[in-house]
């Protein structure tokens, strides 16, 4: 899923989203296309996805890195990734229990994709509510991305 909207990451310009949204860092979504587990499981061809997870919601975010959503009833998953530094901040939570998690990985670190990896699992998301569009990005009329800054709730 991602793969496929990697282009159209890449020719969003400035002021996407009519509030001053940075494009996405070109370099660092040319970064992301060579990180195979990550990009495995932000484009659902994951192992994960077979058993457990629809693929997220992809959105460029306001300050020009990427976020992945998850969400199904009570549970939300978000991982807002800093293209430019290769950084990534994990935020789940339950809506119901009002338990939450939070992380900050470093990318290119198998061990944190490992942890990240656990993280969603154990959170038991079985499906998505999120559909990507394709033309999702700098269409003022297709609220994506919102401008969600680290630590807003997913």
């Amino acid at each position: 899923m991602l793969t496929a909207h990697l282009p159209a990451l890449a020719s969003t310009e400035d002021g996407w989203n009519d509030r001053g949204g940075k494009a996405p860092d070109k370099s660092g979504l040319h970064w992301l296309a060579q990180q195979t587990t990550l990009l495995a499981i932000l484009s659902g061809e994951h192992d994960l996805y077979s058993k457990q997870f629809a693929p997220p919601f992809i959105t460029p975010t306001h300050e020009g890195g990427v976020e992945a959503m998850w969400r199904h009833g009570n549970h939300h998953a978000t991982l807002e990734i800093d293209l430019e530094n290769h950084t990534g901040y994990y935020h789940a939570s339950d809506t119901a229990s009002e338990d939450w998690s939070e992380q900050d990985l470093i990318l290119e670190s198998q061990e944190d994709i490992g942890n990240f990896m656990e993280k969603l699992s154990s959170i038991a998301i079985f499906g998505s509510v999120f559909a990507i569009s394709p033309n999702a990005y700098g269409n003022s009329d297709n609220d994506v991305g919102g401008g969600k800054t680290r630590g807003s709730p997913p």
